[in-house]
């Protein structure tokens, strides 16, 4: 899975960036939960600017202000305030300087900072096509955090296990992103798609084709992004289906099943994206 405001810096290709990784849900999700607990250690203030900050998504002034911070931070506060920096210069594409701030804090005491910097670095190895270390970054985090957070780390990580070709390792991953899931009923649709393989509702030839990718990757965070306005329209899950076009794989994703164009046109305006309708 995996947007800022119009007020936010963060420039169009860095959103697409984040869009494709899911990373905007884990970070606002798991950094919630982190700065609700309060700084901690000499220095911290309770509510420093740039935790405002990057919770209102104004990732270069979070970005600044941690990094200008962090220096005179000790302990749990100096650790937050690296998370953040991290966390923030990812969001502005500054990868490898997010990967050199955040790989220090995997070995936080804090399950919390040591798995939400997994959880980042994981995304970003697997954004960049290492789905190697993808998977063992977001393997790492689903350790670490508990809940929601945990299963959504576990669920990336079988993504990255089956780029790679390992899908019995991948099965694995989304058993345990099952059994970790607590709340979140849209995280559950996708983990219950990603074992059943994907599954659409109704019959006929017409479907909704709502992307087109050159990765699986792109294509499976867009169906992510649209599954639960498919559920709520009664459209039953997106679906991945790969073409090849001029030579070259193409990933396309779609939606339904439906027994006339009028019926597809229709459900096409209750998503409230653009969809070209496809005949089987």
């Amino acid at each position: 899975m995996k947007h800022p405001s119009a007020g936010s810096p963060l420039s169009r290709s860095a959103r697409s960036r984040l869009a494709v990784a899911g990373l905007t849900i884990l970070a606002s999700s798991w950094l919630a939960v982190l700065i609700g607990c309060g700084s901690a250690g000499k220095g911290a203030a309770s509510n420093p600017n740039y935790i405002q900050d990057y919770e209102a998504r104004r990732y270069q002034q979070a970005y600044e202000g941690a990094k200008g911070a962090a220096p005179n931070l000790k302990g749990a506060a100096k650790e937050q305030a690296l998370l953040i920096q991290g966390e923030s210069a990812h969001a502005l594409n500054k990868n490898p300087e997010s990967k050199l701030i955040l790989r220090p804090l995997t070995d936080s005491t804090d399950a919390r900072i040591s798995g939400q910097a997994a959880a980042t670095l994981g995304l970003i190895y697997q954004e960049e096509g290492d789905f190697d270390d993808g998977a063992k970054f977001l393997q790492l985090a689903s350790t670490k955090l508990d809940g929601d957070a945990s299963a959504r780390a576990a669920l990336y990580a079988g993504d990255c296990l089956k780029a790679q070709g390992q899908t019995a390792e991948a099965r694995k991953m989304y058993e345990q992103a099952q059994s970790q899931v607590r709340t979140d009923s849209s995280l559950r649709g996708m983990i219950a798609d990603r074992l059943s393989g994907g599954s659409t509702a109704g019959v006929g030839k017409f479907s909704l084709q709502v992307g087109a990718y050159s990765t699986r990757q792109r294509a499976q965070a867009q169906a992510d992004r649209l599954r639960q306005t498919a559920a709520n329209l009664d459209l039953g899950s997106p679906t991945i289906v790969e073409t090849v076009s001029k030579g070259k794989s193409l990933y396309t994703v779609r939606i339904g099943k439906f027994t006339s164009r009028e019926a597809a046109q229709k459900a096409a305006k209750g998503l409230g994206v653009e969809a070209t309708i496809k005949s089987d």
